[in-house]
């Protein structure tokens, strides 16, 4: 059981390693859970793998990580 009430999962346009179809399967497995939060599917547009920890001074590395 997740210990929170809101969720998202990102990937990059461009990820090699955890490409968009894999975030939909996460998100939608969480959704047939027993957790009743809310999740939310992030893609980021032109971005690989870990782009905000390659790169947390980039303008969409600081989006993602101060979204609410």
């Amino acid at each position: 059981m997740l210990g929170c009430s809101r969720l998202f999962a990102c990937t990059g346009e461009k990820d090699e390693l955890v490409p968009r179809e894999i975030g939909i399967r996460f998100v939608e497995a969480v959704k047939e859970s027993e957790w009743n939060g809310d999740i939310e599917f992030i893609e980021i547009e032109g971005e690989g793998h870990c782009f905000q920890a390659a790169n947390p001074e980039a303008e969409k590395a600081k989006d993602l990580i101060q979204r609410k």
